[in-house]
């Protein structure tokens, strides 16, 4: 057991990281470097966790999702989710660390609306994303939703849903990002690092 004055006893420490999830463990690594080495040497690296597989199923207006074990042979968990409009859609944008972002949407007359969430299917916990600001709502309501993209920050630990504005072949010069916690009520507009980049919203 080492303990140099400045921080709590190895032991005492390790006992207490493993009382923490170990995919929480790694923003603690920049405490002190002390922490970092007891972190790094005796807490179970996360490539050793029990693994789960996530199977995600889209049937048009619904969706569902299925959780098993390791082994893949038993299901510990079955989630489901339909659409809020008859005439809606639902996909799945991404999936990160057993989230699954998903995108409701619905045509009237030409009109698109949509709506964007992220679930837990282990535990039924759904975060609805706020809409896309005003100044943007148009390429939304009127041309359709745009492209989305589901992320993580490893080191930040923080997912973030990047929202690209509708249009085919067209110039981009900012998109929208929602951050995950850490008090995440609102997107915010980024600017693309290459000025009027492009895409096509086909590929």
């Amino acid at each position: 057991m080492a303990y140099d004055g400045s921080c709590l006893p190895d032991d005492v420490l390790v006992q207490i990281l493993l009382l923490i999830p170990a995919s929480s463990r790694r923003p603690l690594r920049l405490v002190c470097k002390g922490w970092r080495n007891v972190i790094d040497e005796r807490a179970p690296p996360e490539e050793n966790l029990p693994r789960k597989i996530l199977v995600f199923m889209n049937q048009g207006r619904s969706c569902s999702a299925l959780v098993f074990d390791g082994s893949g042979r038993h299901r510990t968990h079955a989630w489901a989710f339909t659409s809020s409009s008859d005439e809606g859609r639902v996909h799945m944008v991404g999936t990160c660390n057993g989230l699954l972002c998903l995108h409701d949407h619905t045509t009237y007359g030409g009109i698109s609306l949509s709506a964007v969430m992220v679930t837990n299917p282990v535990t039924g916990e759904t975060v609805a994303l706020p809409p896309v600001p005003t100044r943007w709502a148009w390429s939304q309501f009127a041309k359709g939703p745009g492209k989305y993209s589901f992320g993580f920050h490893p080191e930040t630990k923080l997912h973030k849903v990047v929202h690209i504005p509708r249009g085919q072949r067209r110039s981009v010069d900012a998109v929208q990002v929602f951050t995950l916690g850490a008090g995440g009520k609102a997107w915010r507009e980024v600017p693309v690092p290459v000025p009027s980049a492009c895409y096509d919203l086909l590929c």
